[in-house]
């Protein structure tokens, strides 16, 4: 399996070219992962606290074995 890397973010719709999404700015998200493979972002996911981020993430993890 190739290298994967995995950034914690804070929700902006700006910088992570979201804007296309009607009301994206009134969404309740707060946090999110960004995950990298080969410098390719392959995957997405946006949480309202960080409890749900990193409950996501562990689901997530557990999903690669």
């Amino acid at each position: 399996m190739n290298k994967l890397d995995i950034k914690i973010v804070d929700f902006d719709p700006t910088l992570y070219d979201l804007e296309s999404y009607n009301n994206i700015h009134l969404s309740p998200f707060k946090v999110g992962f960004l995950v990298y493979q080969d410098n390719q972002l392959i995957r997405t996911a946006w949480f309202t606290n960080e409890s749900a981020l990193f409950k996501g993430l562990d689901s997530y993890l557990d999903s690669l074995d």
